[in-house]
């Protein structure tokens, strides 16, 4: 691992192994769904694209682009697969029923390998740890300095992440809040709605380094291998 405490950001269900049984059966299911992608010439990337620098949207030439390090690496499977990537937008909820439905071929965006979610899809070996965040408003770095500071506030992530079990099991005295976006959750803290909010430390850095009113720290979560 790259940090004692780390995330793992995985490639999911690499060409659909849904609801896998055992080893060989998993082994099937994967040869089958590479040969239904390479027929149809076309390689499905279910992301949700607003997870700084892994995957996020642009405007570029006055349309909106997905862009991102797990974009550059589903190209370049695609690429070597001899096919085209098709990259297909999703609330982070709905990327796994997405993928065990056959609506995409894989998933890449910034999800770990819990026990539960390796019940439904099989995921390759790991590319990127890092640790978790807490964002705030600057205006309040005085007072809240670490997770326990939260006692009794508003704390948010999205739903279905890694981030928003950590709040519900390592921070019981905050109140919880779900959110399905990341645009609302850093409307929510902006406008102080929410205390903070707990994102994976590369995405929370790059919010807290592109707008001045916010900052991030250390969560100190503990993680471990799934």
């Amino acid at each position: 691992m790259l940090r004692q405490f780390g995330k793992w950001i995985m490639l999911v269900g690499m060409l659909l192994i849904g609801l896998i049984g055992v080893t060989r059966t998993a082994h099937a299911a994967s040869e089958t769904s590479l040969a239904r992608v390479k027929a149809k010439g076309t390689l499905v990337m279910g992301t949700s694209p607003n997870y700084p620098p892994y995957e996020f949207q642009v405007n570029e030439n006055g349309q909106s682009k997905i862009v991102g390090m797990d974009v550059e690496i589903g190209k370049q499977i695609a690429k070597d697969l001899g096919v085209k990537l098709v990259v297909k937008k999703l609330s982070f909820d709905s990327l796994l029923p997405a993928l065990t439905t056959g609506k995409v071929d894989m998933i890449l965006s910034g999800m770990s390998p819990t026990p539960a979610r390796r019940k439904s899809v099989d995921f390759t070996n790991i590319y990127y740890t890092e640790g978790e965040s807490i964002l705030i408003n600057k205006t309040d770095a005085a007072k809240y300095q670490t997770k326990a500071n939260f006692a009794g506030q508003k704390v948010a992530a999205e739903t279905g992440t890694l981030q928003y079990n950590l709040i519900k099991q390592q921070m019981p005295s905050a109140h919880l809040v779900g959110m399905s976006s990341a645009a609302n959750l850093i409307l929510a803290l902006k406008t102080h709605k929410v205390a903070a909010v707990v994102k994976g430390t590369a995405s929370a850095t790059a919010y807290a380094k592109n707008d001045p009113s916010l900052m991030a720290i250390n969560g100190h979560f503990k993680t471990s291998s799934a």
